[in-house]
């Protein structure tokens, strides 16, 4: 009796997963797509006529990876509205896999820093001065971070640059500025 409710179970997360990553492929979460904060598309089109892609986007971004003061509006947040908004947003597949971090422009900052992991409470998503201290680093750095998957998920990897910027902005004290 007891194996078949464990087979159950094992069979409700498995079809679970398969929603959730349905649901993200539907939805478009990949990372020429983004949210606004009510869930609509608002994608934009470059002057090439492409939505952006994992094209690395910030221009200008490595130039800001050294010692120059890296900006959570200019160069955190279009990374986060590039590569992750589109799951990391309300009604996205993080959301729905109750995940309810939102890196939509306006709410990812209180959302990132000094904040406990909901998979692992004892892990902070962001430790201001402490890059190797911090969650998110982890999940884009790594294909096999403390908790959970790397991210972004349904979609290539960051670029380095944009790691380094990131690696940088929470090294410098991670400012909202």
């Amino acid at each position: 009796m007891r194996s078949n409710k464990l087979e159950a179970r094992i069979v409700q997360v498995m079809a679970f997963g398969m929603c959730a990553a349905l649901i993200a492929l539907t939805a478009g979460c990949n990372p020429s797509t983004t949210l606004d904060g009510n869930g609509n598309d608002n994608t934009s089109t470059g002057d090439n006529g492409s939505t952006g892609g994992n094209e690395n986007d910030n221009a200008g971004a490595n130039d800001n990876a050294g010692t120059d003061v890296v900006s959570f509006a200019g160069d955190i947040q279009p990374i986060f509205t590039t590569n992750c908004a589109g799951c990391h947003s309300p009604g996205g597949a993080a959301d729905l896999a109750g995940i309810a971090l939102q890196l939509t422009e306006g709410v990812a900052y209180d959302l990132l820093v000094s904040q406990p992991s909901v998979q692992d409470p004892d892990l902070t998503l962001v430790a201001p001065g402490d890059p190797d201290a911090s969650l998110l680093l982890a999940k884009v750095e790594s294909d096999s971070p403390p908790v959970g998957l790397r991210m972004p998920r349904f979609a290539p990897a960051l670029s380095d640059d944009e790691i380094a910027l990131i690696r940088s902005w929470i090294q410098q004290g991670a400012e909202n500025n």
